[in-house]
């Protein structure tokens, strides 16, 4: 099964109209939308004090009101953000209807061959000295996690044996990468923007739900 991995759109119509047609080139079966497929136009600091006083802002105060693109985003595989948990936070519930209202909404994490997918705020990052950054309190399960968020592109595998060596590797745009039980987490750079960035997956279909069945990713450019 042929995946697409969709993060950090931010409401880009033009990357998301690159993006699909480069998907349909590729046969994608799945569109997954890794979290920030909206962009809030409030920020984090200012909703704070938004919330703490009782504003009531409007719709287009908080999102450019697109319902073509909200449309085409609401079939796909969406995992939530911190942009659509702050547009849901701060939209009064009455203006939260139709294909907004699902989009606000999606599950916070999702399961797929196996493998962990979030958008990755929830997470705790830390910087590497070679300025990656790369999540804390890795999954106990010893699922692959998969996640967005910090718009770069990176494979992070690591040793099964205590204190192994953890190996970063680099998503250049067409990379194609094998995927085994040592490749611990994959990070989904930004779609929006002119890079355009996406990731191909190939995925076995799972018959035991719980089992890693990733075997290859290519990172891509539309």
């Amino acid at each position: 099964m042929r995946v697409a991995i969709i993060a950090d759109l931010h409401g880009d119509r033009a990357a998301w109209r690159r993006i699909t047609a480069a998907t349909d080139r590729c046969h994608v079966e799945v569109m997954v939308l890794l979290g920030d497929y909206l962009d809030c136009r409030v920020s984090k600091c200012a909703a704070s004090k938004i919330t703490r006083a009782g504003g009531r802002p409007t719709l287009s105060d908080v999102v450019h009101v697109d319902q073509e693109l909200w449309g085409q985003l609401t079939p796909q595989l969406c995992i939530l953000g911190n942009q659509e948990e702050r547009i849901a936070a701060l939209v009064p519930s009455d203006g939260l209807v139709g294909d907004l209202a699902r989009l606000v909404r999606a599950p916070r994490r999702r399961l797929l061959g196996g493998a962990l997918l979030v958008h990755g705020h929830e997470l705790a990052w830390s910087r590497r000295s070679d300025g990656s950054w790369l999540p804390g309190g890795p999954d106990r399960s010893g699922r692959l996690l998969v996640a967005g968020h910090s718009h770069q592109s990176l494979v992070v595998s690591r040793s099964s044996r205590p204190g192994g060596a953890v190996h970063v590797i680099q998503g250049n745009p067409g990379r194609r990468i094998e995927i085994d039980e040592s490749t611990r987490f994959i990070n989904v750079g930004a779609a929006r923007g002119a890079s355009s960035q996406w990731l191909l997956a190939e995925v076995h279909q799972a018959r035991l739900p719980h089992r890693q069945q990733w075997t290859s990713i290519t990172f891509m450019k539309a």
